[in-house]
């Protein structure tokens, strides 16, 4: 189901944010300068009218605003899920753009600056005393979205409170900054169209012939629709990591579960939900990053470091690399990334995640106030209202995960998903954030690659999540020692053998934590080996170990939530080492018609930034004459070129007294005006042709031409300008109002 708001005038739906020294106020929009209205603005704007129509008892549910908007502190979310408003054809729209930025000219073209201005504009205002007179300092700029403009938010809510929504949509009718002073007019509207699910999930997965006990591994592709707060470190939670964790798929796996299976009884009475989400018989992999081609990316080795200020990489975990860098005496930094794809032995593909910064205002409780504010109760001073901001994980990425276990049980969480692919992750899911899309749900039996560690060699361990282990005492420590032990378990071998032999570590450590919903309180924190240490190990158990056993299996606690995952010899003895970023190519849309309003307004600025060039270039060469023209004569002659409409009405009026024709003489060479006789009078008459052809061929940038080229259907550029009289006569308008104005300003400075 979607909203569509009709902005019936400009509107500010405020970001929080501006642009130093510029603007003071500025609207949320993409990296390619298309704007978008965050779900959490228009939220609040409904909740508050669906208040006034509860307290009005105009709602046929009496308690709509709790049911359907929530409550502070509530232990479960609501079926309201709502996510942000996105202009007409915004997917189309990037996807060109997307395209285009593969082009260094079409990438010049569209600039975030050019876009932003096709859908907005600044206006600037004061604040004015009781004199008439502005204050100091009260100058301030706004971008502002251009009125008649559709966004659309896709929505979710229970069917039964549809009437009651529609209502509630009818009565909104303002939204944004400055609302009561003539801006954010919007009319709401809901549409029933639902989007189609991609083919079913669990038929995908029913075709494969695999025995109940046999353990199978499903690959999740996750594409995050709208912006992610997936948030699990201690003290920081409100800053997302770049990655979404396990534990937040379990979680929204088992919500799943709980609405479909459970039948309202209580979950951890249902056997199935025992079994895959309490007993830990399934394990949720971490979602990393992926690339083009769906493989996924792991957090970067600890071991692997860059030579400052150059672009020298080695991998400390070969001991020729240290003494190389010690004999040399090579300075080096470490983290020299987030995620990588480590292909071969030289080449690693390296990126990542995209965030940014959001800005949220909490209202108080009285709705007429619109900022923070404080309250006394009971002799305490108590602030209702805030101004806070989250870093999250910006939308439209790719992220690979992994669920492993038993088939019987997996073939259950294939299940899940029948009906639609949308899923919800991390928090404030209600409301602009957590949208995601199951693009693909592939399930098969675990790897038993061939790949094996010979007896007598070192292999280099790589953990490739959080890991948390406990020592005999059941105390957390991060001991690379504590993870060597669960190793030699895993193999078979006593706690204390020396079959596996530590050599040399590179660690780094992390405190994690996270919160469980159903309990509304946050989980016990614990220090975690963090992902991308490394422990070099010996084998002396007397025979070859298979590798995929060992990564196969995980380790520590907590193993279901996608911590203890390891790789082995993932990069051991690379050679010399190359880093490339991770590209991905996109497809020209085949449908460009909506872009032809963009593309128009995009040539439009650049054939006026063009006419303003040609109007300097002219005037330089003009002034080199050392000729001049009156001032008096620049203000008749601009009134004559602005008020007549087309090139007729200007030749019909630009016949002036002998005088005047001398002054315009002058111009005859720059503004390539044509001399005449009508009457046994000279006269000067303007031809367009000439100066579109002159302007087109000689000064207008190489891209407009590729352009055309780029988009047949958009025959707006070369061709148009030569034979539209009107856009013609406006360039030439833009032309000579430039051209006098540069004239005045010279008479001023001679003078």
């Amino acid at each position: 189901m979607k909203i569509k708001m009709e902005l019936l005038s400009d509107a500010i739906p405020g970001s929080g944010e501006g642009l130093a020294g510029i603007i003071d106020g500025d609207i949320n929009y993409d990296e390619f300068g298309i704007p978008y209205i965050p779900a959490k603005r228009i939220k609040g704007i409904l909740r508050e009218s669906a208040r006034e129509l509860e307290d009005a008892g105009l709602l046929e549910n009496s308690n709509i605003v709790n049911e359907l908007f929530g409550e502070i502190g509530q232990k479960n979310g609501t079926a309201f899920k709502l996510s942000d408003g996105y202009v007409d054809d915004y997917n189309t729209i990037r996807q060109f753009l997307k395209s285009g930025s593969q082009s260094i000219e079409l990438k010049k073209i569209f600039n975030r600056e050019a876009i932003l201005g096709h859908y907005s504009y600044t206006r600037s205002q004061t604040t004015i005393n009781d004199n008439g007179v502005a204050e100091k300092d009260s100058l301030r700029t706004f971008r502002i979205l251009k009125k008649g403009q559709s966004f659309n938010f896709e929505i979710d809510f229970p069917d039964g409170d549809k009437a009651d929504f529609t209502n509630i949509l009818h009565v909104t009718r303002l939204f944004g900054t400055s609302r009561t002073r003539g801006t954010g007019e919007i009319r709401l509207s809901l549409s029933e169209t639902r989007s189609s699910s991609d083919a079913s999930i669990g038929e995908e997965s029913s075709e494969l012939q695999m025995d109940d006990n046999d353990e199978c591994s499903i690959t999740l592709h996750i594409h995050n629709i709208s912006q992610l707060l997936v948030s699990s470190q201690v003290g920081k939670t409100q800053e997302s990591e770049d990655f979404i964790p396990g534990s937040f798929i379990l979680g929204a796996f088992a919500n799943k579960f709980i609405s479909k299976c459970c039948n309202g009884n209580p979950p951890h009475e249902n056997d199935d939900f025992k079994a895959i989400f309490l007993h830990g018989n399934i394990r949720f992999s971490n979602a990393y990053p992926c690339i083009e081609e769906k493989k996924s990316l792991f957090p970067v080795p600890l071991s692997i470091v860059k030579e400052k200020d150059k672009n020298n990489y080695f991998d400390l975990s070969d001991p020729k690399n240290i003494k190389k860098i010690t004999d040399q005496k090579i300075q080096t930094k470490g983290r020299i990334g987030d995620f990588v794809e480590i292909q071969g032995n030289e080449t690693i593909l390296s990126k990542s995640t995209a965030t940014e910064m959001e800005y949220h205002h909490w209202r108080p409780y009285d709705r007429s106030k619109g900022h923070p504010i404080k309250i006394v109760e009971n002799n305490t001073e108590k602030k209702e209202g805030d101004f806070f901001q989250f870093k999250v994980i910006s939308a439209d990425q790719h992220f690979t995960s992994s669920i492993t276990g038993k088939y019987c049980y997996l073939k259950k969480i294939t299940s899940l998903f029948n009906d639609r692919d949308v899923i919800y992750l991390g928090k404030s899911k209600t409301a602009q954030y957590g949208k995601c899309k199951l693009e693909t749900i592939t399930c098969g039996k675990l790897d038993e690659s061939k790949r094996e560690w010979k007896n007598g060699t070192e292999a280099v361990i790589t953990l490739i999540s959080d890991t948390i282990l406990r020592n005999e005492n059941g105390l957390n420590v991060a001991d690379p020692a504590l993870l060597l032990k669960e190793i030699l378990n895993a193999l078979g071998f006593p706690e204390d053998s020396k079959a596996i032999e530590f050599k040399r570590a590179f660690v780094d450590v992390k405190k994690v934590g996270g919160y469980l919903g159903v309990w509304n309180m946050p989980k016990m924190q614990h220090i975690a080996l963090a992902a991308g240490s490394e422990i070099i190990c010996k084998n002396n158990t007397g025979k070859a170990q298979s590798f995929r056993t060992l990564e196969n299996h995980t380790y520590g606690c907590r193993t279901e939530e996608g911590f203890g995952r390891i790789k082995l010899d993932w990069h051991n003895k690379m050679k010399a080492i190359k880093f490339d970023d991770a590209k991905i190519t996109y497809v020209i849309p085949d449908d460009l018609s909506p872009i032809i309003k963009l593309a128009e307004h995009i040539l439009n600025r650049e054939l006026e930034t063009t006419v303003i060039k040609y109007a300097i270039t002219q005037f330089e060469k003009f002034k080199a004459r050392r000729d001049k023209i009156s001032n008096s004569f620049i203000g008749r002659l601009k009134l004559l070129v602005n008020h007549s409409d087309t090139p007729d009405k200007l030749n019909e009026n630009i016949r002036f007294s002998k005088q005047a024709f001398d002054q315009l003489a002058k111009l005859e060479k720059f503004w390539l005006l044509e001399r005449k006789k009508e009457n046994k009078k000279q006269i000067y008459v303007l031809n367009l042709n000439n100066f579109a052809t002159k302007l087109m061929n000689n000064h207008a940038p190489a891209h407009i031409p590729e352009l055309r080229t780029r988009m047949q259907e958009l025959m707006i550029a070369e061709d148009t300008i030569k034979t539209d009289t009107k856009k013609q006569y406006k360039m030439f308008q833009l032309f000579a109002n430039h051209f006098l104005t540069l004239a005045r300003l010279h008479n001023r400075e001679e003078e």
